[in-house]
């Protein structure tokens, strides 16, 4: 008891900081990074899954590349794109999440991410209400930029991820070279 009375702010301080730690910490979005992290290094693809609303990141990914078919000039092919979104996000998400789960549980190099990247990530997340935003590069140099939400049930989820074209490109290559004799 002596000690307390003679170290009250540390005390004080380290309560605190114990408080925090346990009651608000697991709700923010840098410990959902931080979570997804452990568990893609930890191979758990079910616990990773629960961080990405992947019906939210295929929507957003494709409706990136229709304002890229605007950039073109094309309108009709803009419609027709963002009308083709509309109607099959569901069943390519549905696709992807069991594509990245494979990865995840396989352990595969191109899911995984830098401890660096996870921290800088973490670092310099902006938080805006119920949503937040940070962006980092990857070990290939590409610039990514994630999108946080709430869900309905309070949990911070991944909702876009900006860069994604990259890597549907990057897969369009690689499928081309598998093609070819």
């Amino acid at each position: 008891m002596r000690f307390l009375i003679r170290h009250w702010t540390v005390s004080l301080i380290s309560a605190a900081v114990l408080i925090w730690a346990v009651f608000f910490l697991p709700y923010t979005p840098s410990f959902a990074l931080i979570e997804l992290t452990r568990a893609i290094g930890d191979r758990n693809a079910d616990a990773a899954a629960q961080f990405v609303d992947f019906d939210s990141v295929v929507k957003h990914a494709g409706y990136q590349m229709a304002d890229q078919q605007r950039s073109a000039g094309d309108p009709l092919s803009q419609l027709l794109t963002r009308g083709t979104v509309e109607i099959f996000y569901k069943p390519v998400a549905q696709l992807v999440e069991a594509v990245a789960r494979e990865k995840v549980a396989s352990g595969d190099k191109d899911v995984q991410v830098p401890l660096l990247a996870s921290l800088g990530a973490t670092l310099l997340l902006h938080r805006h209400g119920n949503t937040a935003i940070t962006s980092f590069r990857d070990h290939k140099n590409r610039k990514w930029e994630i999108h946080l939400a709430r869900n309905s049930q309070g949990r911070w989820q991944i909702v876009e991820v900006d860069g994604f074209a990259s890597v549907i490109d990057h897969l369009k290559h690689q499928s081309a070279a598998a093609a070819s004799p």
